[in-house]
């Protein structure tokens, strides 16, 4: 499946901890999807090398100051070995469905959890995912929205 400039709309909701102004006039998205097979041997998240460390999480914007990386191993029984040095850091994979989460250690020190999916098929075969950031706390300030890849080690 694949959608291309999707217009995604967000009514503003004044009282919302994420985006209060929403998006009334539409943000512009491309969806990406396909159909989940679970692997009879391996691995859920293709192309994992036998190297170690073999995957990567990397986060992107949602309030953090730059491009974080965080390096782990993945087994073939999709058993998560955290090889950063962010002692927040963990990663379940769910070989059923092809879902993953975690936490990890956002640049303002704050434990934040993530969410997301393995894609198996094409050139985005690799996991995609967000993460809301903490608000901060003062009157009128909202949270911010992340995004999460998981990929093998380039």
């Amino acid at each position: 499946m694949l959608g291309t400039d999707t217009l995604w709309l967000r009514p503003a909701v004044s009282k919302a901890r994420y985006y209060p102004g929403g998006w009334p006039a539409g943000a512009r998205i491309d969806a990406t999807g396909a159909r989940f097979t679970v692997p009879t041997t391996g691995s859920v998240l293709p192309a994992l090398g036998t190297a170690t460390p073999n995957a990567q999480l990397q986060f992107a914007n949602g309030g953090l100051i730059s491009l974080q990386t965080r390096n782990l191993d993945i087994s073939t029984s999709n058993v998560v070995k955290n090889q950063s040095t962010d002692t927040g850091l963990k990663l379940s994979i769910t070989k059923a469905t092809g879902l993953f989460s975690g936490t990890f250690t956002h640049t303002d020190s704050s434990k934040l959890t993530f969410k997301g999916i393995i894609l198996q098929e094409g050139a985005n075969a690799k996991g995609f995912g967000f993460f809301l950031s903490t608000p901060a706390n003062v009157v009128g300030a909202s949270g911010q929205g992340g995004g999460v890849t998981l990929q093998p080690q380039p």
